[in-house]
């Protein structure tokens, strides 16, 4: 018996903050492990799947329901697109 189960979640990026880089990656994983936190959820960009490079820049945005997730630099100009679009 072969069971497939495929579940699809919608989340709202309420913001993004792409002015300016958040920190680097390095950075961002050293100050989180210092102080004896997880980095798990922070090691990809939360929608492009993108791993983080060492010195790479992230940038921060929030996702309804997850909260605070980081971004590759390609999903926050995209993001900076479309809210431009809005206007």
């Amino acid at each position: 018996m072969k069971l497939t189960k495929t579940t699809t979640k919608t989340y709202e990026i309420k913001q993004i903050v792409w002015e300016k880089p958040s920190f680097t990656w390095g950075k961002f994983r050293d100050t989180r492990k210092r102080n004896g936190m997880s980095v798990s959820a922070f090691e990809k960009c939360f929608f492009c799947k993108h791993t983080f490079a060492e010195e790479e820049d992230m940038y921060i945005g929030t996702v309804s329901i997850k909260g605070n997730r980081m971004f590759c630099i390609d999903c926050a100009n995209k993001y900076k697109e479309e809210e431009e679009e809005k206007l």
